[in-house]
């Protein structure tokens, strides 16, 4: 089909696309526009405006912090995440995440800020930022704001966001010492996963768990942390014995939801299963190589 008519700009600065969607009730950024533009095409978004972010060279590009910390532009692409060597040294679940996402193409186009401004239930990027407790960062009419990650995702398509308001930057503390961060997800035909987790674990000079964090995406109304099973296996030893105890409680507070790929409890099943595999994995790269 074919967009309903719409009025298009494409500002050079963040006032600018904050002043210009402030102009018009129900105008939309565009960003990466994987999303957006079946939406238009299908008439199920009917914008009077949309506001291209593409000409705004402040939205795009990757940080680093002299005190380890990242900062990546909300228009930086998928493919740019993957390729980046600070990000792979210091956020491995965020390029795990990034690299699974749809295909080639999805990738070299769908941006960090777009993916997670849409809100998607199922999206694999907003698992990856709530194990690395990233903090969004967002323009709007009444000025700039932070918002915490775990924060930012309230329902399906509905975040944090108020109207007129855009991502700028997503930023991500630096790693703890002696950690490592993953994820992994298990999908249908249509490239959203049935469920994704992403764990952060970080040890003690003893070898224990200092920190635990774990999110999932894709088998609730939005991602979200995994807070009974991070509270299990924080202070423990992390031996297989330990982390499948802590795995069996991924489920606690979770509304597993039902829909015509999986029903909840297959998701329940798969939350458990990967949230085991995820954990051992980030054990792994967290613990010190063996003399």
């Amino acid at each position: 089909m074919i967009p309903v008519p719409f009025d298009y700009a494409a500002p050079r600065t963040v006032d600018e696309a904050v002043e210009l969607l402030g102009q018009h009730a129900g105008a939309v950024v565009l960003a990466g526009g994987q999303l957006l533009l079946a939406e238009l095409k299908l008439r199920r978004s009917t914008p009077p405006r949309l506001v291209d972010l593409r000409q705004i060279p402040g939205l795009r590009g990757i940080s680093r912090h002299p005190d380890g910390g990242l900062s990546i532009g909300a228009m930086t692409t998928c493919a740019e995440l993957v390729a980046h060597a600070d990000v792979r040294a210091g956020a491995r679940a965020l390029v795990e995440a990034a690299r699974v996402l749809g295909d080639v193409q999805v990738r070299n186009r769908a941006t960090l800020g777009g993916n997670l401004a849409c809100g998607h239930p199922a999206a694999d990027l907003p698992a990856a930022l709530l194990a690395l407790e990233a903090t969004i960062h967002v323009a709007g009419p009444g000025g700039r704001r932070e918002i915490a990650a775990d924060q930012f995702f309230v329902a399906p398509f509905h975040t944090a966001l108020k109207a007129g308001e855009l991502i700028t930057e997503v930023r991500l503390p630096a790693p703890p010492a002696s950690s490592g961060s993953v994820y992994e997800k298990f999908s249908h035909s249509h490239f959203y996963p049935l469920c994704g987790v992403a764990a952060l674990v970080s040890l003690t000079e003893k070898g224990t768990v200092a920190k635990c964090r774990v999110a999932v995406t894709g088998v609730s109304l939005h991602p979200l942390r995994l807070r009974s099973l991070e509270a299990a296996l924080d202070g423990q030893a992390p031996n297989a014995s330990n982390i499948a105890a802590a795995a069996g409680k991924a489920g606690e507070g979770v509304i597993f939801v039902t829909d015509p790929f999986a029903s909840n409890e297959y998701r329940e099943h798969l939350t458990t299963v990967l949230a085991e595999r995820v954990l051992a994995r980030a054990v792994g790269l967290a613990a010190p190589p063996k003399a």
